[in-house]
């Protein structure tokens, strides 16, 4: 029974070392990384833009209906800017942007050293920024 307690001590305590060396936790300790931080949508000239008082590395949007629809980092994937247009062409897409279509809801993500910021959005049929309507 001692064997087998020392065998889990020692794996449980592996655990934090293996996540790093593995990546699962690239912006730090999982504390930070799941702390919320701010992060407003917007609108500028026809373009969804994504502020925040912070730097960020990474963008991501997803739709219940679609996945994942753009997921982006700044180049050599450190900390490059503050706002970022849907599709930034400055950012590295590794998912392209699809098309945003109207009346749905879209998640967008920010990651950030200090945490990550979360932003819900839809877009009215003016192509419009909007809050996600509610549902049925």
């Amino acid at each position: 029974m001692r064997y087998y307690t020392v065998l889990f001590l020692a794996a449980v305590s592996l655990v934090p070392a293996c996540d790093k060396l593995a990546g699962l936790y690239p912006l730090g300790e999982p504390a930070e990384y799941f702390r919320l931080l701010p992060l407003t949508v917007s609108q500028r000239n026809s373009a969804v833009v994504f502020d925040a008082d912070y730097e960020f590395s990474a963008v991501s949007c997803a739709c219940k209906e679609a996945g994942l629809v753009w997921l982006a980092r700044c180049p050599e994937s450190t900390a490059c800017t503050r706002s970022a247009t849907y599709g930034d062409p400055h950012l590295n897409s590794e998912i392209g942007p699809q098309p945003l279509i109207p009346d749905r809801c879209y998640n967008c993500e920010v990651a950030s050293k200090g945490g990550r910021g979360i932003a819900q959005f839809s877009l009215t049929a003016e192509g419009k920024v909007s809050p996600c309507p509610s549902p049925p």
